[in-house]
């Protein structure tokens, strides 16, 4: 198994940013009705058996951000130190994408899930993660496998889902990397 994760980009329908497909692979959600509503949880399960034997987890990136060659590096250095623990960087959000948190919001931010429903402990330790970059290990996987509970991994609540079930007992640390930062894109 390599050390390093396998990198992996949600496609809604279009991706707005195109990676070589060897270094990000596309993961094509599937619509539900309600779109933009998708099943990720189920894409997610399927990239996971692809690749579980492989590497020691899997790095998802949203379609409408965009990681420059110095964010791939720093979260493939910091799963190298942290390989069984979750890993999320933060992005530069549009205003629209915060409107349920302040809709006067006018310029853009950083967040990462955590900053966006809390705050991160003093040892870089989160509650929460979002997927604009961050890294699954194959034990947290393994759980919602267990747990039956893909079902639920259902945009726009599929990373708040999986953090719920990261901090179950024995609870699975989830780390801010500060050197990983990607840019939204999306302005709905």
């Amino acid at each position: 198994m390599s050390a390093v994760p396998v990198w992996c980009q949600f496609i809604w329908q279009h991706p707005v940013v195109h990676y070589p497909a060897d270094l990000i692979h596309p993961l094509v959600l599937k619509p539900l009705p309600g779109y933009p509503h998708g099943y990720k949880g189920g894409v997610m399960r399927e990239a996971w058996l692809q690749y579980r034997r492989r590497s020691p987890g899997i790095v998802f990136i949203d379609g409408d951000v965009a990681v420059d060659p110095w964010g791939i590096r720093a979260m493939n250095r910091a799963v190298l130190e942290r390989p069984t623990d979750v890993l999320t960087g933060q992005a530069w959000l549009w205003p629209p994408s915060l409107r349920h948190e302040d809709p006067h919001l006018s310029h853009r931010t950083w967040r990462n899930g955590e900053a966006a429903w809390g705050h991160t402990h003093p040892d870089g330790q989160v509650d929460y993660i979002t997927f604009n970059c961050t890294y699954i290990p194959n034990r947290l996987f393994e759980r919602v496998d267990q747990q039956h509970d893909w079902h639920r991994l259902v945009f726009p609540w599929a990373d708040t889902r999986l953090s719920e079930i990261a901090q179950q007992p024995p609870r699975i640390p989830m780390w801010y990397v500060p050197s990983v930062y990607v840019m939204h894109l999306n302005a709905w």
